[in-house]
């Protein structure tokens, strides 16, 4: 069964260029541009693994951390909160309010693959719990 992977980022290049890379890795990769277009992707195709931006205009990847962390029907998703802030404060936020892990924007091909595949298998761990 081929993995999914939601790319959230209102720049729609970036989604591209991840979405690219993903598929050309193997994963079906989905894409949304606004966290309520992300809450209704997660809600309709559950997918195993969410990439999201923290700065997207209205509902920001935080924000969309803490709305999957309060709905029961996602909330052990597994979320990557990608961003360019990388002070102690900022990720201790982020972790704070519902992230599991972070990728930098400015990450290199093997460490976007290396946190993937560490999200994949939380993800895969805690679906086998749910069970």
């Amino acid at each position: 069964m081929v993995q999914r992977i939601l790319v959230v980022d209102d720049d729609r290049s970036i989604v591209k260029v991840l979405t690219s890379y993903l598929e050309r890795s193997g994963y079906q990769a989905l894409s949304a541009y606004d966290g309520e277009m992300a809450l209704h992707q997660l809600r309709r195709e559950r997918p195993d693994l969410i990439v999201v931006d923290w700065m997207m205009p209205e509902m920001d990847g935080p924000t969309l951390c803490e709305a999957v962390r309060r709905d029961p029907a996602l909330k052990s998703s597994q979320i990557l909160l990608m961003t360019s802030h990388d002070k102690p404060a900022q990720i201790a936020e982020g972790l704070a309010r519902g992230a599991d892990d972070f990728l930098s924007k400015a990450a290199s091909k093997q460490e976007v693959t290396a946190r993937v595949l560490a999200g994949l298998r939380t993800s895969r761990l805690v679906r086998e719990l749910e069970m």
